[in-house]
């Protein structure tokens, strides 16, 4: 498939976003069709790209979005490496992994963040509005005229060479196919729909021609072997009436311009000392991880003060100190848009006498479940 081309659809459409900055991208569409045949049928479904790159991945799956109105979520992970290229360059002047300005040209900050967020906001790094449009799988029925042409310079009594001539340069057009031409005819039709034009060479046959061209819908392009215009437009204007309008079902376009109704944050994964999150030191640094795993809804809460903290717009709660668990829940009573509580215990029982009050929500108990879910490297006994 045409869009599926790398270099049309991938490094052209990541340099009109952010420059050139990064070789061979994916073309979105391959991203895109690869997506679709998956999770089509899964508005809701969560995504998650281990090796982000551009970041290709997240930006199909806002496309995938627009087009059905779907919720899904993407997750990308990927290094800072800035390439050879750079790193030759930085090293002779002492800068090194991990010194800001080695760090700001690496592929994360300089390539993939850069590029999610000119596309959601439908403007390019230079902040000036991204040109072209997308191209979906979603389709529309359109109605065009069928092409017709006057040729004029080739005489009526022309030879089987001329005729074959003219027939060979008709044919170097893309979108033009004529049959092949093995005996001088008067008009030139096939019935295969892999020929979309037909040729008459010989106007005062135009009845049989006519009449040969009915129920031959395919045919879009119509070559007419006339001197004087009355002549053509007289033909062009019977064929017309015959064949009627061309009905093509083509893609429907986006312009990039406007963007994607989508929300994305960027992060620094890093690892937590188990015993401090144990011991309750870590919560700020856990907000962004229990804001992704309610759902990613809003902006990500920047901090939580006092014993306890409810974010409607993430609709995600979470109770701090068990001793508030009262005051806690009358306050949840006044947002009935909460879907996700978390509570820091360390007791089975407290955990378990607190969600059974908060129906319909759910739960997760801190730290418990976060050490639980994120352990690696141990044998089960």
């Amino acid at each position: 498939m045409t869009t599926h081309n790398a270099e049309t659809y991938g490094t052209n459409i990541l340099n009109d976003i952010i420059g050139k900055r990064f070789d061979y991208p994916k073309s979105l569409y391959a991203v895109h069709d690869v997506l679709r045949f998956f999770v089509a049928n899964k508005p809701n479904a969560l995504i998650l790209d281990f090796f982000a790159g551009s970041g290709t991945t997240l930006h199909a799956v806002n496309l995938l979005n627009k087009e059905d109105g779907g919720n899904r979520r993407c997750i990308m992970v990927t290094n800072n490496e800035i390439g050879e290229p750079k790193e030759k360059e930085l090293w002779p002047q002492g800068i090194r992994p991990g010194d800001e300005e080695w760090e700001r040209w690496g592929i994360a900050r300089y390539v993939n963040w850069p590029r999610t967020k000119c596309s959601i906001l439908g403007e390019n790094v230079n902040r000036q509005p991204i040109e072209g449009n997308y191209i979906t799988s979603l389709t529309q029925t359109k109605e065009t005229e069928r092409k017709f042409s006057q040729i004029n310079f080739l005489p009526t009594n022309a030879s089987l060479k001329q005729k074959k001539a003219l027939v060979t340069l008709i044919n170097k057009q893309k979108t033009v196919k004529l049959p092949t031409m093995t005996q001088d005819e008067v008009f030139l039709l096939s019935e295969d729909d892999s020929y979309n034009a037909s040729i008459l060479f010989d106007v005062s046959k135009k009845e049989e021609w006519i009449e040969a061209l009915e129920g031959n819908g395919h045919i879009t392009n119509f070559y007419i072997v006339a001197e004087k215009d009355a002549t053509y437009k007289q033909v062009k204007n019977e064929v017309s009436e015959l064949m009627g309008k061309i009905e093509e079902t083509i893609p429907v376009e986006m312009p990039m311009k406007d963007g994607f109704k989508a929300n994305a944050a960027y992060f620094k994964l890093g690892f937590l000392d188990k015993r401090s999150v144990e011991h309750g030191r870590q919560l700020q640094e856990l907000l962004p991880l229990l804001w992704m795993k309610a759902g990613a809804k809003g902006e990500y809460p920047m901090q939580i003060t006092g014993d306890y903290a409810i974010w409607p717009v993430n609709r995600m709660a979470l109770l701090a100190d068990e001793a508030h668990f009262r005051r806690f829940c009358k306050e949840l009573e006044k947002h009935t848009e909460i879907e996700t509580v978390y509570l820091i215990t360390d007791s089975q029982t407290a955990y378990l006498s607190m969600i059974s009050e908060l129906k319909g929500m759910k739960t997760y108990q801190l730290y418990r479940d976060y050490l639980e879910n994120f352990r690696i490297n141990y044998a089960a006994k």
